[in-house]
């Protein structure tokens, strides 16, 4: 005996399944991908970030970036992450804002690339990492400050070998007087000029005032380096724009030991 009613409830019941399936699978096909960890993701609060990464506590700055978490660039100051833990010399701190997608690129307000800022601050194990994480060995800002650059102007000598064995460009296309040599006498760092000009840095570079590196030297009280450049054959005649000659700087200086080596033929 059939029931009354039931095969229009039988049919009203397949309509509703057939509508329910289809709204699953519209939903399926419309809902963002919840693979990539980032459609939903919140923005992490990028003080919090700094301060774990001052802190060096690389697990609380994990957990600020799970998995529904988004990495901000820079944090409150302005200041890339990355840059301020390559700068602070906290590696774990790196390995987990390389891991989480931050760029290896990302300049500062001057410029300066993560690369560059652990360079100069001499934290080789922060260098070895970004140049493995893809970092361009002579990217810079527009005025040449590269990863060697720093390195030289803060006398940082291990990671200035390690830069150059590793191809870093001495010379990089950078405006005169710029270069890794050259700032390197300038800060006054006599044997990480030295080592510089050991790996290849041309020795003739001149200033925009016409100032030879062997005319630096002279003006630092540098005698090894400039040695070293008399050595090499630079020419001690050159004059810069204001008609001196390296011998010339040494005599206004009455530095004896320097006039002795530059006359000495």
């Amino acid at each position: 005996m059939a029931i009354p009613g039931f095969k229009q409830w039988r049919r009203a019941a397949r309509w509703i399944v057939a509508g329910a399936l289809l709204l699953f699978w519209g939903w399926l096909l419309l809902a963002p991908d919840r693979d990539d960890g980032k459609a939903h993701a919140v923005m992490a609060d990028p003080d919090e970030l700094a301060a774990a990464i001052l802190r060096n506590d690389y697990v609380r700055l994990g957990f600020l970036l799970g998995r529904n978490s988004a990495l901000p660039v820079r944090d409150g100051a302005g200041r890339p992450l990355l840059n301020l833990a390559a700068g602070t010399g906290q590696p774990e701190c790196i390995e987990v804002l390389l891991f989480h997608g931050a760029g290896t690129e990302t300049p500062d307000s001057l410029g300066v690339r993560p690369l560059a800022v652990a360079a100069g601050a001499g934290n080789l194990a922060a260098v070895r990492r970004l140049l493995a994480a893809g970092a361009r060995i002579d990217g810079g800002s527009a005025e040449g400050r590269t990863a060697l650059v720093l390195a030289a102007e803060n006398d940082r000598r291990e990671v200035i070998d390690y830069l150059l064995n590793a191809g870093a460009a001495t010379w990089p296309g950078v405006a005169a007087g710029r270069g890794a040599l050259s700032q390197a006498v300038r800060h006054g760092h006599e044997l990480a000029a030295v080592r510089l000009l050991a790996g290849g840095a041309a020795p003739d570079e001149t200033d925009g005032a016409g100032d030879t590196i062997l005319m630096l030297a002279v003006r630092r009280g540098m005698p090894l380096l400039a040695a070293r450049l008399i050595e090499l054959k630079v020419d001690r005649a050159h004059r810069n724009r204001a008609g001196e000659t390296a011998l010339d700087i040494a005599e206004k200086r009455n530095d004896i030991g320097m006039m002795a080596l530059l006359r000495d033929e």
